[in-house]
Order: C-alpha cells, then structure tokens, then sequence
C-alpha cells in the first residue's frame, strides 16, 4: 500500500524526515487512480494499492526509495482533481513544490502515466567501439550527437507544464533511453559524458533564472528582462492539453521572478516595462501562419496567453530606450465602468482589474484593407516627401477569419524613437504599435489583434502628417480602453 499524507493537517510527526522528490511525466489522458472529492478520505486513512497506480507512478516510487528518500510528490495524487479551489491553490504552490524538492524525477520518454519511467533501448546501440588498443570511440548516441543533430525531442520536453518543473527543481534525475543526472553545476549522463548546452536550451536559461532568483545576487533588470524573454518563448513552443492553463502553468517562474525583484506580473506582462511587453508578436515563418493558433479564450486580449501560438516576447526590446511612449495604465473594473464599458463577469480566475488598459493615443483607422499575403511579407510605403520612403509590417496574433475582421482594424501608436546615428539630413525613425479591434464582449472597448512598426527616413523638421495620410486615417487623440 502506499499512503498519503496530507502536510497542512499535521500528517508528519515531529522529527519526521520531509525530504521529498518530485514526477515530473505525461499523463497522456490516461490516468485512472486519481485524488478526488470522493476518493480523498479513503486515500487518507486507508492508502492506495500499488498495483493501481498507473506504471510511470510505480517506477518514480522505487526511484524515490532507492534515493533513500521516503515521499514523493505527485501532482494526480497529491491535488483534488475535481475540486477548482483546490486546483488554483496547489496550481500557485508550483515554485515551491518543484523548487524545495531533493530531486525531480522525469520520466522524459513516456507518452502517458501507463508506460513507465524505463525506456527499452538496444544494447548495441550504446556500445562503445574498440578499434585498437588504447583507442575506444564512444556511440554517438552516448555523446547526445545523434539526439543534437537529428532533432531529437523527448515526448516530456514538449509539454508546458514542464517547463517550470525543470527550471524551478534544483536536482533532475531523467529517464530516457539513457540516464541523466543534471543540476546547478552541469549535466551528465549514465556513461559519464558532460551534455553540451547551447544560448538556446531550456538547461541554460534555468540556471541564468537560479542565479538571477535565488543566489542573492543583484539583479539586473537588462538580465531579468532578456532571461524572461527566452523562457518566455520557449514555453510558448510547448503544448497544453487544456489552452486556459497557458498563464497559470508558467505562473511558478512568474512567482519566482516577482519574490526575488519584487515586480509585478500583469497577466503575464511585467509591470515595469509594460509598454515594451505589450508589444509580444505571433511568430511566423515567411507567408506560412499555420503557427499561429487560435485563441485559447483566456483574457485579457493584449496578454500572450490569449493566444496559442509561438511568440516573439518583448518585441519593442530592439528600441528599449525610445523617445516617446504612450501612457497606459491598468484599470479597475469601477474604472472602465467610468468610461462606459463593463466587463462581463466570466469563469476565468484572472482578477478583473487585471484586464482592463487604458491607453492615452490617437487612434487610425486602415484606409487600405491589405491581403494576407501582404500583412505576412510587410508593406512597402513610397512617399514622395521622403525620398527613402518607408517600410512597414502588420503581424496579426491569429489568422483573420473574415472581410468584416480585415475591415474593423485600427492601429494605435505606443513608442516612437529617433535610431542615433542619423545621416546628413535625414533622420531614421521607428514607430510601433498595437493593431485593435472593436469589441464584441465589451461594448466601447478594443481588443487586440496583433502588432504593426514602421520604419522610415525623413528630413529634419520635416511633420509627420504625410505619413499618416498615406498610410491610415486619423481618428483623433482619445481614450482607448483595451480588454
């Protein structure tokens, strides 16, 4: 049998050894012994079997034992699965549960909680090659070559909710076709080889996150902020069963984040460079948009997690010193009633103040409806007062799915920056923004539908006006409230 043992009620006895180690795995749909509402008072007085446990638990339990460690944490065991409070509670405990355990074991190969922890694997394969004396090569698939080279994804490491169990655990033991051992200090496999990391894997952003939230070191907001943007985006290349779970199954890293340096984390977007992560793009490859996803129905509109996509994080980084930036400001609920519009109370769990902007800025209005394959290739602008012209893009957050879309677009401007190092007497410019949209749950309010920035030459002293004219039509400055 094993049992359980519930830490807030004063399950453990005083002394008592609490070290824990931690599953980390894919359920796969397949789970069948879960803690319920019903089941939970049997869980507790009398145990489970072990036999019903789904394989993938049973083999993370000897795992644990032979760490000489006597608990283990599991999420199907250890939330009310069919309780929402309980959820959202234990959901928000994810940085300390996977950030204080001794170990986190990853069962990396498994698809579903059914088929183990133990990868089947050919022995020849992993031989090393004698080809004389004192002259042994080792299998390339030991060296982590052939998983490099090939493209080799573990079915574990495309799940989201993994992301931030193995950045936030200290210590991860993972079980694929080869055991790996990897920490703070590095990462080593079963046959002694040190896997090589690269300014792109996961493995190197959780330690620049270690030693950003927890070494007590002085944090440097540039640091913070480019760290972010890479854990941000590879999370966003990962998938979710349930689309709504997109913000609260990186909320762990957020609460990491936000202990350390004291910022605060607006529906995903950082308080004190709010404007700039406003400013998150779909990504895209060329005219291709089957990367863009739907939405995930998750408000509000401007945060990334409305949308199941990859994404650009931070797109303004590239300009993060501009001249002129809009004021926006986060609203209450009381205030955007101020303003006429009310927002409708639904299920999400986002506190409703948290959904609302205020954005102080003029508004446009597209006086050219573009084609698709222009808005994903860019637009071309030719203005005879600027003999360089201008260039400009529209990246939309999820295909358009109608004329009548295309035709309620407008844009709004939130930062606009000289580039240094202007040539004779011309000056380079850049300005960014939001594309908006009417919107249909919120009367009198916009919504999100993507991004635009253009790029442009002009003379000094030279006005704005033809730009503007050219390329959109100008409703007036106003208040623009954006759920």
């Amino acid at each position: 049998m094993v049992g359980l043992v519930e830490t807030s009620a004063g399950g453990f006895e005083e002394g008592q050894d609490r070290r824990y180690a931690a599953l980390s795995y894919c359920w796969g749909g397949t789970a069948k012994t879960l803690l319920t509402i019903s089941s939970r008072a049997g869980f507790l007085t009398r145990g489970v079997d072990l036999e019903e446990l789904p394989l993938t638990v049973q083999d993370a339990l000897k795992v644990t034992r032979e760490l000489g460690l006597k608990w283990l944490w599991v999420d199907s065991l250890c939330i009310i699965q069919d309780c929402k409070d309980d959820w959202l509670r234990e959901a928000g405990r994810m940085a300390d549960v996977y950030r204080d355990c001794e170990v986190s074991i990853a069962a990396l190969g498994a698809m579903s909680s059914v088929q183990g922890i133990f990868c089947h694997r050919d022995p020849l394969r992993y031989a090393s090659c004698r080809l004389g004396k004192g002259i042994t090569l080792l299998s390339p698939y030991v060296t982590g070559y052939m998983a490099r080279n090939q493209g080799i994804v573990w079915p574990l490491e495309t799940r989201g909710w993994v992301v931030q169990e193995r950045m936030l655990a200290r210590r991860t033991l993972k079980f694929g076709t080869y055991i790996s051992w990897e920490c703070r200090e590095g990462i080593k496999d079963e046959f002694l080889c040190e896997e090589g990391t690269t300014h792109w894997s996961s493995y190197h952003w959780s330690r620049k996150l270690f030693e950003l939230t927890e070494r007590g070191r002085a944090v440097a907001d540039d640091q913070l902020r480019e760290t972010w943007r890479k854990i941000l985006e590879l999370y966003a290349e990962s998938s979710l069963t349930v689309k709504s779970d997109r913000l609260v199954a990186i909320s762990g890293i957020i609460q990491a984040i936000s202990r350390a340096t004291g910022y605060r984390n607006i529906a995903g977007l950082w308080e004190q460079y709010f404007v700039s992560s406003l400013m998150w793009t779909a990504r895209y490859f060329g005219a291709d948009s089957e990367h863009r996803g739907p939405r995930t129905g998750l408000p509000p509109s401007w945060s990334w997690a409305a949308v199941d996509s990859m994404i650009l994080a931070d797109g303004a980084r590239e300009m993060p010193d501009a001249d002129r930036d809009v004021a926006v400001r986060v609203c209450t609920t009381q205030e955007a009633a101020s303003f006429g519009i009310v927002i409708p109370d639904g299920r999400h769990e986002m506190p409703l103040h948290f959904r609302t902007l205020k954005i102080d800025s003029d508004l446009y209005t597209l006086v050219r409806k573009f084609s698709d394959g222009e808005l994903e290739r860019g637009l071309k602008i030719n203005i005879p007062q600027w003999p360089l012209g201008a260039w400009g893009r529209l990246i939309l957050d999820t295909p358009v799915e109608s004329e009548e879309d295309r035709e309620r677009m407008s844009l709004v401007p939130l930062r606009f920056q000289w580039q240094p190092g202007s040539v004779t007497q011309y000056r380079a410019g850049r300005m960014m923004g939001l594309v908006v949209q009417p919107s249909e749950r919120c009367k009198g309010a916009f919504e999100r539908a993507g991004t635009w920035e253009v790029d442009f030459t002009r003379k000094e002293g030279e006005d704005l006006g033809p730009f503007d004219t050219m390329m959109v039509e100008q409703e007036g400055w106003r208040d623009i409230v954006l759920v």
